[in-house]
């Protein structure tokens, strides 16, 4: 597994809100930005990172996370009737025990028809996590 850290990320946006909770005050935290992954191989790769505000297990309560292509390159070999995947699967926004914060985890997958000729990357993705802890 690939783990980001801030250096890989572009363009980290934070907004924090207090909500009203059936239970007690809570605060919703979303997240937004990019993340440099440079992934273009054939198969996958797994990728973790940690976000948003450090937080006691017990103030956790929900995270969600998704994942989209940001930045994808194809190139062709000039092989007829060829063609390029990729796809994000596996993604999860999650408590992390050791790290006290919210681990994003996700898996790019890329495959192409002939990969003699073919060549397929994911250089950046776009991330949205929102997190709803108690105050």
């Amino acid at each position: 597994m690939n783990i980001l850290t801030d250096a890989n990320a572009q363009n980290m946006q934070q907004f924090t809100v207090g909500v009203s909770t059936s239970g007690a005050p809570a605060l919703l935290t979303l997240l937004d930005g990019y993340l440099n992954v440079n992934w273009g191989q054939q198969g996958g790769q797994s990728y973790r990172y940690l976000l948003g505000p450090a937080l006691a297990h017990d103030k956790f309560v929900r995270a969600s996370g998704t994942v989209a292509f940001a930045s994808v390159i194809a190139q062709d070999g000039a092989t007829p009737n060829s063609w390029v995947q990729a796809t994000i699967t596996n993604c999860q926004a999650d408590w992390s025990d050791e790290a006290q914060q919210v681990a994003l985890q996700f898996e790019i997958t890329t495959n192409r028809s002939d990969p003699n000729s073919l060549y397929a990357g994911v250089t950046l993705v776009a991330y949205h996590v929102a997190i709803l802890a108690m105050v």
